[in-house]
């Protein structure tokens, strides 16, 4: 009888470990855009703190494509990035990029919707970012509207896409003891996407109605593999813990039977 007894608790303990390793494991290994990798992949040698590359033409980055918007001036140029490390008091001391108008002496202005997407295609999930206002008060961006176009569906219609309007914080201390970048996060409504849109707005502007940039800086995008988000019905507190250690109870009480019987 001990025995069985002993052989009875090593199984109700196995399985309810089991069960409860499935439950708490890690889930898919996420991603950092940190943009380390652009300086070595444009050759820029020394690139550190107080570092600017300006208007750099679309790039790859940690596994991703990055795309400003297609949309040119009338000299046929078209908004490029800027990559940079510590400038303009946005200070996280690590390489970072800006998107921001190209404003011509005319005036006009070329918008600036950046497109991430997976290199390979793919859907992804957006899980966090960290965003910062850049260049002097009146070019910054007030506000980024963020876009996520759901994968298999048409980004223009009503229920293709997600989206959020972020309010910057306005702390732009530089070397200060305050945090120059603000970090966001996202919902599982941002669980399956084809690509995401970033787009600054409402800046202040110039005096003589010269236009602001909306310049601002991203850094840090934390992406992990597409899941279909679907609707879950919360359990009683003790439900979802009881059905797992009915059924390992169930499983322990068939192994005690056939051991008897014997």
């Amino acid at each position: 009888m001990n025995t069985v007894k002993t052989i009875l608790k090593l199984s109700l303990t196995s399985t309810l470990a089991t069960l409860i390793a499935l439950l708490t494991s890690p889930a898919a290994k996420a991603i950092i855009i940190d943009f380390e990798d652009v300086p070595d992949t444009f050759g820029w040698d020394n690139f550190g703190s107080g570092s600017i590359e300006d208007e750099v033409s679309d790039f790859e980055s940690n596994q991703f494509f990055f795309k400003a918007a297609d949309e040119t001036d009338k000299d046929g140029r078209r908004t490029g990035f800027t990559v940079a490390n510590d400038s303009h008091e946005a200070y996280n001391g690590s390489t970072y990029i800006v998107l921001e108008d190209f404003i011509q002496n005319d005036g006009s202005v070329v918008f600036n919707p950046m497109t991430i997407s997976q290199k390979n295609g793919n859907s992804f999930s957006l899980h966090s970012l960290d965003i910062a206002e850049w260049e002097e008060e009146a070019n910054q961006a007030r506000d980024v509207e963020i876009r996520g176009c759901l994968f298999g569906k048409d980004c223009n219609e009503e229920g293709g896409f997600v989206s959020v309007l972020i309010r910057l914080d306005g702390n732009t201390d530089g070397a200060g003891p305050v945090n120059d970048f603000q970090g966001v996060t996202f919902d599982k409504n941002w669980g399956n996407l084809s690509s995401v849109l970033f787009k600054g707005i409402n800046a202040i502007g110039y005096d003589d109605g010269f236009p602001g940039m909306n310049s601002f800086a991203i850094d840090n995008i934390e992406v992990k593999e597409a899941f279909e988000p679907e609707p879950i019905s919360v359990p009683e507190p003790t439900g979802a813990l009881g059905f797992l250690t009915l059924g390992a109870f169930c499983v322990g009480s068939g192994l005690k039977r056939k051991l008897t019987q014997r």
